[in-house]
């Protein structure tokens, strides 16, 4: 059982979420993400955020029923 610690600081966390993000990145396209790796920076991130949108939706749908 994960015992969450209430007094454990915000940027910790994110912190660890976003090292394993990039373990995940590296480990799913053998490389972490560089700088002029041919891939469309701008078009990632505005599906990215095109995601995000989604999620925050669907989170509003299940918490408020609309």
């Amino acid at each position: 059982m994960t015992v969450i610690d209430p007094q454990r600081a915000i940027w910790d966390l994110v912190i660890e979420d976003m090292r394993e993000r990039d373990r995940v990145g590296t480990e799913r396209y053998g490389k972490p993400l560089l700088a002029h790796d041919g891939r469309d920076t701008l078009r990632d991130a505005y599906e990215e955020a095109l995601d995000l949108a989604v999620y925050l939706r669907k989170a509003m749908r299940e918490r408020d029923g609309k």
